[in-house]
């Protein structure tokens, strides 16, 4: 009786561990199938550009090329209501500085902007383009957008139902659809010069003026900045 119930036990536990060990690989494999289709299910583009980089073809947030989909601050990878100084990352307000300015804490390479860490990329962990659609996307360098900028044709164009769009032409033929939706500043979405503008960020700090700002594309230039507080679109680069 006690042999019967010995082996009875035995075998039990053989078969939890077989079915632990079973589900741990299915889990596992579910995980990783998740991954790659969550890296898999956004298109890019081949605009024929000397890097060879490829651009997606719809921005964060969006299901088609001209829609403007999800806004960010620069560091932060979650839309938000309010779009400043109050609520940005990576910053606190100084009261005993001059007009109460706003000091990094992460990203600087000036002391008299914040905490200074040399840091002029985003980490992964920053980067919207990383966490909201994987590790083999990224957002674009400001060599990249630069590259996009010269070496591509750009025309600003309307499209049906009103939207304003950026045609990107590359030297291939091929064209990225870049929408026009403005950046938001506070809890509104403002426009420049009295019509929708086309702004990207980068992943590069700007360190030419001060800490506060980074670099992005605006209506096909990048030699420009914005503050990192406010809300830009994000077009990601597809890295393999």
């Amino acid at each position: 009786m006690r042999m019967i119930f010995f082996l009875s036990v035995l075998s039990t536990l053989l078969l939890t561990g077989c079915y632990n060990k079973k589900n741990s690989v299915e889990a596992e494999s579910t995980t990783h199938q998740q991954k790659e289709e969550m890296e898999g299910e956004h298109d890019f583009i081949d605009l024929g550009l000397p890097s060879g980089t490829l651009w997606a073809t719809t921005n964060i947030g969006a299901r088609l090329p001209e829609d403007p989909g999800d806004y960010f601050a620069w560091g932060e990878t979650k839309p938000k209501q309010e779009y400043s100084w109050n609520t940005y990352k990576y910053s606190y307000r100084d009261n005993s500085k001059f007009l109460h300015e706003n000091q990094m804490t992460k990203y600087c390479t000036n002391k008299k902007d914040g905490t200074v860490d040399n840091k002029t990329e985003l980490e992964p962990t920053d980067d919207a383009a990383v966490v909201n659609w994987g590790s083999n996307w990224r957002m674009p360098s400001r060599e990249q957008i630069k590259e996009l900028c010269d070496r591509c044709e750009w025309e600003k164009t309307t499209l049906p139902g009103r939207k304003k769009v950026l045609r990107v032409t590359g030297p291939n033929g091929n064209v990225l659809i870049l929408p026009c939706g403005g950046e938001f500043l506070g809890r509104g979405l403002i426009n420049i010069v009295g019509e929708a503008s086309a702004l990207y960020w980068s992943r590069t700090l700007n360190t030419y003026i001060d800490n506060s700002s980074a670099e992005c594309i605006t209506n096909g230039n990048v030699n420009l900045t914005s503050n990192r507080s406010l809300g830009l679109l994000v077009r990601a680069v597809y890295e393999q």
